[in-house]
């Protein structure tokens, strides 16, 4: 959403866009500094 936190999205802007509040991992940590790009791999299955 150009410089605006993912938290200002609504709406339809939000098309497209996936947010990541949790994640698991091997226990290290990892930040992302501004304007720094990472490739995610996710998983997704539908409950129910």
């Amino acid at each position: 959403p150009g410089s605006r936190p993912l938290l200002g999205v609504c709406g339809s802007e939000t098309t497209g866009f996936v947010r990541v509040e949790a994640a698991s991992g091997s226990g290290d940590t990892f930040s992302l500094r501004p304007g720094e790009q990472v490739q995610l791999k996710l998983q997704a299955s539908l409950a129910g």
